[in-house]
This record gives C-alpha cells, structure tokens and sequence, in this order.
C-alpha cells in the first residue's frame, strides 16, 4: 500500500511537469508575455584532434572507425565522432565555427534526417574541400558526425627554386 501511494504521488508531479511545458518552444515570464526560446548553442573544444577542424564540446572521436594520411602537403581525412546532442545544434555550430577556421561554406543541405554542409579552403597549391555530415546514430539523442576532407580540383605543383 506505501509502494502504491508514492508511486501515485510520483506520477502525479510528474504527469503535472510534464504538462507545465509549452509544446511551442516559448517560455512565460512574469508578465504572462510569450517569448521564443533561444537555440541550444554548442561550444567547440579547446584542443579538438585537428587544429582547423572544429568539435562541439561532449564528442569523442570514435577511433576504431577514423583513419587520417597526410604526405607531401596533402591531407586525407575520415574522421567519426559521436556525442549526444540535438542535430540541428550541430549542424548550427559546423555553419558558424568552420568560418571562424578559414572555410568556406559551399552548400548546405537536410534530406532524409541528416544534414551534409560542404565547406572549401584555399591551401597553398590546391583547394581542400571537407564536408560535415550529421545524423541520428541511435536512441538517447545519440549524433554522429562524420568529417571527410581532402584534396577538391586541381592542383598546382610549387616549385621550391621559386
């Protein structure tokens, strides 16, 4: 009978909690006025695995599924993170702090419950290109994020003597 009643008055303030929350995203404040909520605004790591390459705060790199090669000047990147988050939370961050790294953003696009942004910078003989794919990996809010940069176009051959 105890068992049974807690359970009841849990249920009640939860159930009552639950119900207090506005399904459109505004909050009241004390003047009964509706204002919007402000987007969740991710943080990018202090010390990320590659310098020009950005990270939200509470992502780990997923090392049995990345590889990197880099010779010559020329980098090849797969790298997979996974943290939980809200996607479009990512995909917000990798739009406003790639820029703040020297890239560019090229083309942006959701389909199919993942985003994929495209972004370009000039490096000395060639273009890079690294492109950002975002999706649900499983239950809990659980997002991947895989980054592929490499080589984009033509490349220039520099001479040393010059």
């Amino acid at each position: 009978m105890f068992r049974t009643t807690i359970f009841s008055v849990w249920a009640v303030v939860f159930l009552a909690a639950a119900g207090c929350a506005d399904p459109n995203g505004v909050d009241d404040d004390t003047n009964n006025n509706k204002t919007p909520v402000r987007p969740l605004e991710l943080i990018p790591q202090v010390s990320p695995p590659v310098f020009d390459l950005p990270v939200p705060i509470g992502f780990e790199l997923d090392e049995g599924r990345s590889r990197d090669h880099k010779g010559a000047g020329i980098r090849f990147l797969d790298h997979r993170y996974v943290g939980h988050t809200e996607k479009h939370a990512v995909l917000r961050f990798y739009r406003r702090h790639m820029e703040t790294k020297g890239w560019k953003l090229m083309s942006d696009q959701f389909a199919q419950g993942a985003g994929l942004l495209s972004f370009e910078k000039i490096v000395a003989g060639y273009t890079e290109g690294c492109t950002v794919r975002v999706a649900s990996a499983g239950v809990w809010s659980k997002v991947e994020i895989i980054i592929f940069c490499g080589p984009r176009g033509p490349m220039t051959i520099l001479d040393p003597r010059k």
